[in-house]
C-alpha cells in the first residue's frame, strides 16, 4: 500500500501541477530576472501552502470556509488584493536595472522581495490553491485519508515531490532560455507575466466583491 501511496502520489502531484498558477507564473518571473536558485525558492514557498493545506484537511477547516459565504467572499477579496499587489510591484520594476543590482537590493527590501515568502503570499493569497485541495479531499484524498496516517501523509509526501518535479522543471527550462537572452533583459515574457499576475488579482477581487454583495445585500 506505501508503495502504491508513492508512486501514485508522484504521478498525481505531476499531473496536477501543470495547469500553472500565479506562484508558478511568478517562480518563472523570478528564475528569468534573478536566476534558477531564486525560482526555486518561491516554488519551495508555494508548495509550504500546499503542504499546510494538506494538514487542514484533517481539521475540516477548508470545508468550514466553504460552507461560510461571507468568510469565502472575503478571502477571495483579500486574495485578489495581494495578487494585484504583487503584480502590481512587477509592472512598476525599472526595467533597465541591472539584474545583479537587482540582487543585492531585493535582499534589503520588504516580504514580497524574498522568493520563499513571496511564493507562499501568492500561493496562500490564490484561492483556487485552498479549494483545489478541498476537491482533492471528496475524492483521491479521502481515499488514501481513509488508509490511516502513515499511508496519507506518504501519498500526500509523495504529491508534494510530484508538484515539485514539474515545477522545477518548467523553471529549469525557464532558465535555459534565459541564458540564451541573458543580455535582453527587457525580454517580452519578463515584461508580459506581472500583468497576468495582476489581472489575475483583479479577477480575484471582483469575483469576491459580486459573491459577497450576493451574500451580503444588507450593506449595499
Amino acid at each position: 500500500m506505501l508503495v502504491n501511496a508513492v508512486f501514485l502520489g508522484l504521478a498525481t502531484g505531476m499531473v496536477v501541477a501543470i495547469p500553472v498558477g500565479p506562484a508558478a507564473i511568478e517562480s518563472i518571473r523570478w528564475t528569468i530576472t534573478k536566476g534558477f536558485r531564486k525560482g526555486i525558492l518561491v516554488v519551495i514557498g508555494a508548495l509550504t501552502v500546499d503542504a499546510l493545506d494538506a494538514i487542514l484537511l484533517n481539521f475540516g477547516l477548508l470545508n468550514w470556509l466553504e460552507n461560510n459565504g461571507p468568510f469565502k467572499a472575503i478571502f477571495w477579496m483579500a486574495s485578489g488584493a495581494a495578487t494585484f499587489y504583487i503584480g502590481y510591484r512587477g509592472i512598476n520594476t525599472d526595467p533597465t536595472v541591472n539584474l545583479k543590482d537587482q540582487g543585492e537590493v531585493f535582499q534589503k527590501k520588504a516580504v514580497f522581495n524574498h522568493p520563499s515568502l513571496t511564493g507562499f503570499v501568492i500561493a496562500f493569497s490564490y484561492p483556487m490553491t485552498h479549494f483545489a485541495w478541498f476537491t482533492f479531499s471528496t475524492t483521491f484524498i479521502r481515499y488514501w485519508h481513509d488508509k490511516g496516517g502513515l499511508t496519507y501523509g506518504t501519498f500526500v509526501a509523495s504529491m508534494l515531490l510530484g508538484m515539485f518535479t514539474t515545477l522545477a522543471t518548467i523553471n529549469y527550462l525557464a532558465s535555459k532560455g534565459r541564458r540564451i537572452i541573458k543580455y535582453k533583459e527587457n525580454n517580452r515574457l519578463e515584461e508580459v507575466l506581472p500583468y497576468i499576475i495582476a489581472f489575475l488579482g483583479a479577477i480575484f477581487f471582483i469575483k469576491g466583491f459580486i459573491h459577497f454583495c450576493f451574500i451580503c445585500p444588507i450593506f449595499f
